[in-house]
């Protein structure tokens, strides 16, 4: 089985470690985003005032989901056919 999520942000990356961690083997897992790094947003109240820098608040998606078994993809979803069941971006398509 396959499962590819859109978004990897609180929801998105949630979502993806939570469905390898319970399916394990039985599934693979891809997660597309358009950023490199997962950004924890609730700190950035502490980045004006010099309590935390952005690279205190942020860490690399690719190394976190990887370590637990879900595929990074670096990319932008651009449309979602979902007769198709294909999810296009910037640099490719991935069928679902």
């Amino acid at each position: 089985m396959k499962v590819l999520v859109v978004g990897g942000n609180f929801a998105g990356s949630t979502a993806a470690l939570e469905i390898k961690r319970k399916l394990g083997d039985e599934v693979e897992v891809t997660l597309i985003d358009r950023n490199p790094d997962f950004l924890y947003i609730p700190s950035l109240i502490w980045v004006p005032t010099g309590r935390r820098e952005i690279s205190d608040i942020s860490i690399s998606r690719k190394e976190v989901l990887e370590k637990r078994g879900v595929k990074f993809v670096l990319d932008t979803a651009t449309r979602i056919d979902t007769e198709a069941e294909v999810v296009y971006t910037e640099h490719g398509e991935f069928p679902l």
